[in-house]
């Protein structure tokens, strides 16, 4: 249609499926690049008393044997098929110049598909510096248990995912290239100074 430039807002993108997020890279990159992330736990195998104590989403964690994991001197397990692979653009990706909308809102998946984005792919990030940990995070498989005394519900996180991206601090988020705070000035007005600076 003639777009030159494309401005993707991800500010309102709390996080959610890597699935979803890789397939989105490949509309958005013109050139291939090489990416990788591992997960980690902190024991293998599991036992048969947590299983009993807990529901998940994904039993096939509680299936894993320790022949499927590499120690790290970190003491964790890393999954040993995790590797480094590929990203090649979509055959339709868009062609022209593409520049990122962020905010403090941004964490977890969103997090990582934006240090991604800008890290491996070269794009531009505009807006707040986010929220979330874009060294990686711990989602991927919970379990979900019932205290019995209490009958609070928690989640517990089993997976930790690495990224292998590089934090301005330990344990931060994205920081924008181009970093444009919200204002109560700008927010009470209905100015959207980020994507001003943006298309600036």
């Amino acid at each position: 249609d003639g777009v030159e430039h494309l401005f993707v807002d991800l500010r309102f993108y709390g996080g959610g499926s890597t699935d979803a997020a890789g397939a989105r890279v490949r509309h958005l990159i013109a050139e291939a690049y090489e990416t990788s992330s591992f997960g980690e736990v902190r024991t293998v195998p599991f036992s048969a008393d947590l299983r009993d104590a807990v529901t998940t989403w994904d039993n096939s964690l509680f299936e894993a044997t320790q022949a499927m994991f590499d120690r790290q001197p970190n003491g964790r397990w890393r999954f040993r098929d995790d590797d480094v692979m590929t990203v090649e653009p979509a055959p339709e990706h868009f062609r022209g110049r593409v520049t990122l909308l962020s905010s403090s809102a941004n964490s977890s998946g969103s997090t990582m598909l934006l240090g991604e984005l800008q890290q491996r792919a070269g794009l531009m990030v505009v807006g707040e510096p986010t929220g979330g940990n874009i060294e990686g995070c711990t989602a991927g498989t919970i379990v979900f248990c019932e205290l019995p005394n209490s009958g609070v519900r928690i989640r517990v996180p089993l997976i930790k995912t690495v990224t292998g991206l590089e934090a301005d601090s330990p344990g931060t988020g994205v920081t924008p290239d181009v970093v444009v705070p919200v204002t109560a000035g700008s927010f009470f007005a209905g100015r959207d100074e980020a994507l001003e600076a943006a298309m600036r």
